[in-house]
């Protein structure tokens, strides 16, 4: 009887090969590891089912992780390599001379031995004297490293199951702190092909993009990967992955390999791809998927950009502020474009609009910091940014770019609210406190409110001696 292994690519796709001998099969304390000798691929390393690496194309994927920021990048001494418990990136990282130090952070001991064992070409490095294994948790083991890294690569499984933290925004946040000042992370991001994994890789992008200066996209043909079109994320303080690749100094270095080439490499970013340019933070972004009526330019024609935060964490009546963003988009549709009363029309302006930001939910500052940040490149791309909410709150951060560039901005407020308390319940960044705090910023005289009718006395008071106020009178 013929044995064969099939992994699933979607509930409706798998792919097979036919398996000559079970060499390895043990459940460890995280996952299901086994090692298959096939006739066409050789022998196959999958995790839970799901293939890691065979030894036919393995060193694709190894090349590709591996040579790219090192091609980039002027003087790597440091590396942190995550997962990679197999050896293949630790072989493709020692073959460079310049490296002192590979720290190995593997969450699983049992996939180190089973490949030291039947996969000993992958692990034939591990050994090297530069070369530091750490059985730890990955995110428990960065926290403890502050810029300590010239190159991170992050070598994890699918963003499911035990290497779903290394997907998330705090996972890059303390990557980006344990690199150096023009470090470079590199990640594998998945396969776009079929939709689940390409909305997997789209959140996972939008991450990074969101705490690294530089972030692209680059690709590979993996055969055995799912749809045999693979991607890899490189993100970077300093180092564009085309911009600054030194052809002349990484073809000196005699290093032969049967995947990666500098001629490869000068091509290696696809068309399209969420990112920013190396130099002067111009934003490019992809438009969400349901836009606001009428915002139909490219970003890169617009002149106004649309951006949605998507952030209740300070309301005290009842969260749901948080779609708003979406719910607004949706409903825009049962609108016109035209007005009569001014005779225009949205679609005579060129307005793009970029979607919503992913918000920290635990802490009002760094979801402000985001939304500020959002606004600061929207701006340095010479665009007007135009922010929906969420809560008031969500104001402050915009704000606090616009009033940057603009020091002597006025605000118009229009609100049933005054949302001029100094705290409320103890937080002084709240929904009921976000005038205030723009008060903060410009001082008296350059808040105009209208239409308030309700708030505390102080607030009142504090308005009457500092704001233009404009109460509503019934």
């Amino acid at each position: 009887m013929e044995l064969w292994f099939s992994e699933f690519h979607t509930p409706d796709v798998k792919h097979s090969m036919r398996v000559d001998r079970h060499l390895y099969s043990h459940r460890s304390e995280y996952q299901q590891i086994d090692i298959y000798d096939t006739p066409e691929f050789g022998k196959v390393l999958a995790l839970d089912g799901n293939v890691m690496l065979t030894e036919r194309d393995e060193f694709i994927y190894d090349e590709m992780i591996t040579h790219v920021p090192m091609a980039v990048h002027p003087h790597v001494q440091d590396v942190l390599v995550i997962g990679a418990g197999d050896g293949g990136v630790v072989k493709e990282l020692a073959r460079y001379e310049c490296i002192r130090s590979i720290d190995l952070v593997e969450m699983d001991e049992q996939v180190v031995e089973a490949c030291r064992r039947y996969l000993p070409e992958n692990a034939c490095r591990l050994d090297d004297s530069r070369v530091h294994i750490y059985f730890d948790n990955a995110l428990r083991f960065i926290r403890r490293r502050h810029a300590q890294y010239d190159l991170i690569i992050v070598d994890s499984t699918d963003p499911f199951g035990p290497s779903e933290g290394y997907f998330t925004r705090e996972f890059y946040g303390i990557c980006y702190n344990a690199l150096r000042d023009d470090g470079i992370m590199v990640n594998q991001q998945g396969s776009p092909f079929y939709r689940h994994d390409a909305e997997a890789m789209q959140r996972s992008h939008k991450r990074i993009v969101s705490t690294f200066p530089i972030s692209r996209v680059y690709q590979a043909h993996i055969p055995t990967y799912a749809a045999g079109y693979w991607l890899f994320g490189f993100a970077s303080k300093k180092y564009h992955p085309v911009d600054d690749f030194d052809r002349d100094k990484w073809l000196g270095l005699h290093l032969k390999t049967q995947y990666y080439t500098v001629r490869l490499h000068g091509g290696l970013l696809p068309a399209g791809v969420f990112g920013r340019d190396a130099e002067g933070g111009r934003v490019k972004m992809d438009p969400n998927i349901e836009t606001f009526i009428g915002c139909d330019s490219s970003f890169e024609e617009a002149r106004i950009v649309l951006f949605g935060a998507p952030f209740d964490s300070t309301t005290s009546f009842r969260p749901g502020a948080r779609f708003g963003p979406s719910a607004m988009r949706h409903e825009s549709f049962g609108l016109e474009t035209y007005s009569p009363y001014q005779d225009k029309d949205l679609t005579d302006y060129r307005i793009f609009d970029s979607g919503d930001l992913e918000l920290c939910f635990g802490s009002a500052e760094l979801a402000l910091l985001d939304i500020e940040s959002r606004a600061e490149e929207i701006l340095a791309a010479g665009k007007l940014p135009v922010l929906l909410g969420g809560e008031h709150l969500v104001t402050l951060g915009s704000f606090r770019a616009i009033q940057r560039r603009w020091p002597d901005v006025h605000i118009i407020h229009f609100d049933a609210h005054a949302d001029l308390r100094d705290d409320y319940l103890g937080a002084k960044l709240s929904h009921a406190c976000v005038i205030r705090r723009c008060h903060d910023l410009l001082g008296d005289g350059r808040i105009h409110q209208f239409g308030i009718r309700s708030g505390e006395r102080e607030e009142f008071r504090f308005a009457r001696e500092h704001t233009d106020l404009h109460p509503l009178h019934l």
